[in-house]
């Protein structure tokens, strides 16, 4: 009787100690993150030509205006840049200065929450249908035009894209340069996702090469306190953790290394000028809702150009789709990334500028004929060689990790049994388990990552990811515990499992992190 005492007392006493170890944990971090991140880079200030328009909404969004020789003789040109959250970069003023001696008004604009622009209040005022409903604002009252020339870059591309696809009358030309995947994602019509690569192979004249990889150390850079807190508040709480002078400074130092892998070569990368929008770049990617405009886009008549650098991080299939739906010419520029100008400005310039002046567009309808004539010829051969790959989908990939995570829980069970003196234990009634309450428990415990593989398959996101992140740190601090108090040369195994175990459930964590955003 007094054994058992003990063994409650030890069970409630190892219980009292992981709580108090995990609060210690939330609580440093806590504090952690309230120390403000050191500036990096000094953030963007006012050009001299700098402008700006006053919105209906009472914010104001900075814009450069570079005058042609048109009057008004031309439509004015449009110039969206990327990110989301990136900024009017010095140097495609320059660039655009060029093109505007072909006679035409240029005008370069931050969107709002980025660059020179205003930051708005809460985290969500940021969206993608925003920066649209900007656009038009921007067209019909401040530049008051009745069609324009539009060029997106990267995230801009998408926008210009389903600008086109609402207002096709207000678009005169497109020009798309290396465009994001257009949103929302191909399907199939079984809903599953669409093999871009098998739709669109690339054509053998293409050889594309890999950037330079900086990603990965972004990523890394991510896992800091002070950011995670941000961004957790941000998505749960709509509220600034951090400012957005800090959080903005933050995306800057990011940018300062990812654009390397931006370009072909990284010496034609260009200083950051630090007017990154962190927040902006947090959530107006959210596409949620987006209604899917490839039926639209079908439709259309507009003159497009599709650019993309034989570096650029961007698949050939995702950027050739706009060509392909827009019925456009794509142009495939040699030793460039996914920033063309920074390593063929030039030719950059030389592309668009003969594009606006040409207005029969059968150099276009020719150049698209031969792309098609190119992709069915490639498809004949890929269909003889290649083999599936099919986009895994986010609950899949959650549900199959749960699904391992289970397996090895209950492998090292079994495997324990195999440990002297055990046996006898679970005979005699020696063991941990030795109430009805903690055989409960412990049923319990292990009915979660069970019941997460069929979870994670059904919830919807908001609650399915806000789960498997709790359930994932909460088993990763678990098995991190019990592999640091089983080190006993006849628990070696159970140690590997354990760390085994955190790593599937650390994972877990990530993958829900990174869950691909959606707005409602």
């Amino acid at each position: 009787m007094e054994t058992n005492k003990k063994k409650k007392s030890l069970f409630k006493s190892i219980i009292k100690n992981l709580i108090v170890a995990i609060g210690i944990v939330l609580l440093i971090f806590i504090i952690w993150s309230l120390i403000p991140l050191k500036q990096t880079v000094n953030p963007i200030k006012p050009r001299q030509d700098t402008e700006y328009w006053m919105m209906k909404e009472g914010y104001k969004i900075a814009y450069t205006k570079i005058s042609g020789d048109s009057s008004g003789s031309k439509p004015a040109i449009v110039f969206l840049h990327g990110g989301p959250g990136g900024y009017i970069h010095s140097a495609i003023i320059e660039l655009m200065k060029e093109v505007s001696k072909n006679g035409y008004d240029i005008y370069l604009y931050d969107q709002i929450g980025s660059g020179l622009s205003d930051r708005l209040p809460k985290p969500r005022d940021y969206s993608f249908e925003r920066h649209l409903h900007d656009l038009n604002e921007i067209i019909e009252n401040q530049i008051k035009e009745k069609k324009i020339i539009l060029i997106g870059h990267s995230y801009g591309g998408i926008l210009a894209t389903h600008f086109a696809a609402n207002h096709p009358d207000k678009i005169s030309k497109l020009i798309l340069s290396s465009p994001g995947d257009l949103q929302p994602y191909r399907t199939k019509p079984d809903g599953t996702m669409a093999d871009m690569n098998k739709l669109y192979p690339i054509p053998s004249q293409y050889k594309f090469k890999a950037p330079l990889e900086v990603f990965e150390q972004t990523e890394r850079d991510f896992l800091q306190p002070r950011i995670i807190m941000s961004m957790f508040c941000a998505l749960t709480f709509n509220f600034k953790w951090a400012s957005d002078k800090e959080f903005d400074d933050y995306t800057n130092t990011m940018a300062s290394k990812f654009t390397k892998g931006m370009v072909a070569d990284p010496k034609n990368v260009k200083p950051e000028e630090g007017g990154a929008g962190g927040y902006s770049h947090g959530f107006s990617n959210f596409y949620g809702n987006l209604p899917d405009v490839r039926s639209n886009l079908k439709q259309l008549n507009i003159p497009t150009l599709v650019l993309q650098g034989q570096y650029d991080q961007g698949e050939y299939a995702s950027v050739y789709e706009y060509a392909d739906l827009l019925k456009g010419k794509y142009v495939f520029v040699e030793n460039a990334g996914h920033i063309i100008w920074w390593d063929k400005g030039e030719e950059y310039v030389y592309t668009i500028s003969n594009f606006i002046n040409d207005s029969s567009g059968k150099q276009m309808m020719s150049a698209y004929l031969t792309d098609i004539k190119n992709t069915i010829m490639n498809i004949n051969k890929k269909l003889l060689f290649d083999y599936e790959n099919l986009q895994v989908n986010i609950k899949i990939k959650l549900s199959a990790l749960w699904t391992s995570v289970t397996l090895c829980y209950l492998y090292g069970d079994y495997f324990e049994l195999y440990v002297p003196n055990k046996t006898k234990g679970l005979v005699d009634g020696t063991n941990l388990l030795d109430s009805p309450m903690k055989l409960f428990s412990a049923s319990v415990l292990l009915a979660i990552p069970a019941l997460m593989v069929f979870l994670s398959i059904i919830l919807k996101p908001k609650i399915n990811r806000q789960l498997n992140i709790v359930f994932g740190i909460f088993y990763t601090a678990i098995m991190v515990l019990i592999a640091i108090t089983s080190i006993t040369p006849w628990r070696t195994f159970y140690v590997f499992l354990a760390i085994v175990e955190s790593i599937i459930t650390s994972l877990i964590v990530f993958y829900a992190w990174k869950w691909p955003k959606i707005s409602t």
